[in-house]
């Protein structure tokens, strides 16, 4: 909010140089990389551990799609359409492509059924549960100025003296400014969307076989639903975030 319109896509482009599907788009090597995918490292982290069950869930539906459409390696090699969207990801921005880092293949091409399948599972978990991850808490988080201040009013302390809350509070944004945040962050954290992950708005899928795929993806996503809603009840604090119902197919703000 600080930084304004220049500046957030001036993070953006910053960090489009250092973000990479295979790594940072892709659940559990994120977690990994950031040296939290154990237990034992934090034991109460409800996002890794309820995430992880909807990304499984997309990442068995999009294995068992993809295996009926292509039975070998050698058929999605000689896909022209697919082996064309895949060298369009590698592209630089500026020569009309996407400029996506960590994409898997060689030399632009998918050479395997498997990096087909990490790509589409990784597309399909960040616009939907990674996206809702970090959406739909933010009036949670910010609604409370203390834990999410906006602004910087001034130099942040220096040293180590005790401060007062006035001091904090002379130091973050005013009344006003945490008005306009709150009117927003209130719209963005909406649930405003349409059908929940794996019921579509418009179904493209006509194919027994693969409807067949689909219904059992819908079930897998029930069944995540049920498991968290346990672990919830057993919470002190619930976290529906990544609750499947509560998740879009897609960004939809």
């Amino acid at each position: 909010m600080s930084v304004g319109t220049e500046g957030a896509f001036e993070l953006i482009r910053r960090y489009r140089t250092k973000w990479r599907l295979n790594v940072e788009g892709t659940l559990p090597a994120n977690l990994k990389e950031r040296g939290v995918d154990s237990p034992k490292v934090v034991s109460d982290y409800p996002f890794r551990d309820d995430a992880l069950l909807t990304y499984n869930a997309i990442l068995q539906y999009v294995t068992e799609y993809v295996l009926l459409y292509y039975p070998s390696d050698d058929v999605l090699s000689k896909d022209r359409e697919i082996q064309e969207w895949r060298a369009e990801l590698d592209i630089p921005i500026e020569n009309g492509g996407l400029g996506v880092l960590g994409v898997e293949g060689v030399d632009g091409k998918f050479t395997s059924r498997d990096q087909l399948i990490q790509v589409v599972a990784s597309i399909i978990y960040t616009c939907s549960a990674g996206h809702a991850g970090v959406n739909f808490k933010q009036y949670d988080e910010y609604a409370f100025p203390m834990n999410y201040p906006s602004k910087l009013r001034g130099k942040p302390p220096s040293d180590k003296r005790s401060h007062s809350e006035r001091d904090v509070l002379k130091a973050i944004q005013d009344r006003s400014d945490q008005y306009r945040l709150l009117t927003i962050v209130k719209i963005l954290s909406e649930h405003s969307f349409g059908k929940p992950l794996g019921n579509f708005e418009i179904d493209y899928v006509c194919e027994q076989k693969a409807l067949d795929i689909v219904e059992k993806f819908r079930e897998e996503l029930k069944k995540v639903h049920e498991t968290i809603q346990e672990r919830n009840n057993k919470r002190p604090i619930r976290y529906d975030y990544m609750d499947p119902i509560l998740i879009p197919n897609s960004i939809s703000i």
